[in-house]
């Protein structure tokens, strides 16, 4: 082996392995020494003077490197062991980048990218950790890394100074080599910062005054207001004596969240106390809401026999079709899909064009609409749940979406409202919902239902079909249904059941369109 050939090896190992693993171990039995100090506090070990002693003495292990070992002459011979770690480095940093919009990382982030995370610095990880920890920053992770490795660098071209063989050959071509390395990354970590401004809130539009109304509640709450068989439920009561009524074998029911009053409502009447300890606890399991995603999941499972939301997604189609069920629709109620704006919004009305426009990023100003000379800020769902899914196929309609900003997309319905209402006392969001959802369920002050294509979502102009985003729920099947599970079925499509969607606010099915169903089969 040619004794630069040694060198290379030597040096990336030390750099790599050597230096980043020495820190992380003296850090570790710094913080068990810490740890049988009585009265010691978590908060104090991590600190950053506990990283002192493994730094300092990684860079004493540099400097004695640079002092007394086989140099080669030239620059990138020399130096490339130890410049090749900051490359690594910025080049994971870029990656990781690209996948979360702009940051290296969220409080939200997925274990996707943190075991992309941890398996790419692998010997860097813990100690990557103890910096954040220590200066309270997961964003400057491979920064403080890259700082340290330059300190390494640093280090190591001191040792040799001392020993007189500083001087290098090769050193303008080592300036092509890395004068273009450097210009790219910078280029490529402005298009980030770039991207994030993008997709994401201004500092200055944060600063604006914060949240104009109070945190909201989760739509769990909906388990106090609307869950059955409790003295303090607020669901709606039957008129009369329900036609069915079941003491065992109760129908396991799910469902999106603004459809949870009337299965519960129903489940309320029919599903009867019944005697026996083990039917008491079936019929408090029988009735779940895991809103429109967790009730598909849970029908194509085998957990729920009758699930109440919209039309499933195509993810939730295929995810039918790869288990071999047929998804059975059938309409129970109409309902509209409705556009959220803030009620200071001069705008009242939308064409469906212009939403479509606005959700694709061709309409970015309020101005082009009929408003004022605003930016817009639209909201979005997660995919898979009930009203993105709407969003894509009836307003978009194959078009695609326009990326949306981090801080606007909303997992849970209710935030929808809340942040179109007053996000950062901003007034120029738009977003979506259901009418019963926004006017019933959760009504909010500070927001607006556009009418569409001159159009109100009143109830009259669903029940007719003339507003244009006017929807069906369905009841959803994915197999055979038991006699109990059947004969609720149908009684939602009963006088008495149609006359309980009414009542709780829904437009029920005209008598006509009650029974054709849609199957979705694999």
């Amino acid at each position: 082996m040619t004794p630069r050939k040694k060198y290379w090896i030597l040096s990336t190992l030390l750099n790599f392995l050597g230096l980043p693993l020495t820190v992380t171990a003296v850090t570790l039995l710094s913080l068990m020494a810490l740890s049988h100090i009585p009265d010691v506090q978590f908060p104090v070990l991590v600190d950053s003077l506990v990283l002192l002693p493994g730094i300092a003495l990684a860079c004493a292990a540099a400097f004695w490197y640079g002092y007394k070992a086989s140099l080669p002459d030239t620059f990138l011979s020399r130096y490339m062991p130890f410049i090749a770690p900051i490359l690594y480095i910025l080049a994971i940093r870029i990656a990781l980048g690209f996948l979360m919009q702009g940051y290296f990382w969220e409080e939200d982030i997925s274990i996707e990218v943190l075991s992309i995370t941890a398996i790419a610095f692998a010997p860097h990880f813990m100690l990557a950790m103890f910096m954040a920890m220590a200066m309270e920053s997961f964003e400057g992770i491979p920064f403080i890394l890259i700082a340290l490795h330059a300190l390494f660098l640093l280090l190591f071209a001191l040792g040799a100074w001392k020993r007189g063989c500083l001087a290098t050959r090769g050193n303008q071509r080592a300036i092509h080599v890395l004068a273009p390395i450097a210009a790219l990354v910078v280029i490529i970590l402005g298009y980030q910062l770039y991207e994030w401004k993008a997709y994401h809130l201004s500092d200055e539009q944060k600063a604006a005054g914060g949240d104009s109304l109070p945190p909201y509640e989760e739509d769990s709450v909906a388990y106090d207001t609307y869950m059955p068989f409790r003295k303090e439920s607020q669901l709606t009561a039957l008129r009369q004596k329900p036609a069915i009524q079941f003491k065992r074998d109760y129908p396991r029911l799910d469902g999106a969240t603004a459809f949870f009053p009337v299965y519960a409502a129903a489940a309320q009447a029919i599903y009867l106390e019944p005697e026996e300890e083990k039917d008491k606890v079936a019929r408090f399991m029988a009735i779940r809401f895991s809103r429109t995603p967790g009730a598909y999941e849970n029908l194509i499972s085998g957990v729920a026999d009758l699930i109440f939301a919209l039309a499933p997604s195509e993810e939730q189609k295929k995810h039918a079709v790869d288990n071999n069920l047929t998804l059975t629709l059938t309409p129970i109620a109409r309902e509209a899909f409705v556009f959220l704006v803030n009620a200071q919004n001069p705008v009242k009305d939308l064409r469906l064009d212009e939403i479509r426009a606005i959700y694709s990023g061709k309409i970015n100003k309020w101005s082009k609409v009929g408003g004022t000379n605003e930016k817009i800020i639209p909201f979005q769902r997660p995919k898979n749940s009930g009203s993105q899914t709407i969003l894509l196929q009836e307003v978009m309609r194959g078009e695609p979406v326009r990326k949306p900003m981090r801080e606007t997309v909303v997992e849970e319905m209710v935030g929808m409202l809340y942040r179109v209402a007053g996000y950062y006392n901003l007034t120029n969001a738009i977003g979506y919902s259901f009418r019963y959802y926004a006017q019933t369920m959760r009504p909010t002050p500070g927001i607006r239902l556009l009418s569409i294509d001159g159009v109100a979502p009143t109830p009259e102009n669903i029940r007719a079909r003339r507003y244009p985003l006017t929807v069906d729920v369905y009841m959803v099947t994915a197999r055979p249904l038991s006699g109990n599970a059947q004969k609720l079925h149908d009684w939602f499509l009963s006088p008495e059941g149609q006359q309980l969607i009414e009542d709780v606010g829904y437009v029920p099915i005209p008598m006509e369109s009650r029974f054709p169903m849609k199957n979705l089969t694999p």
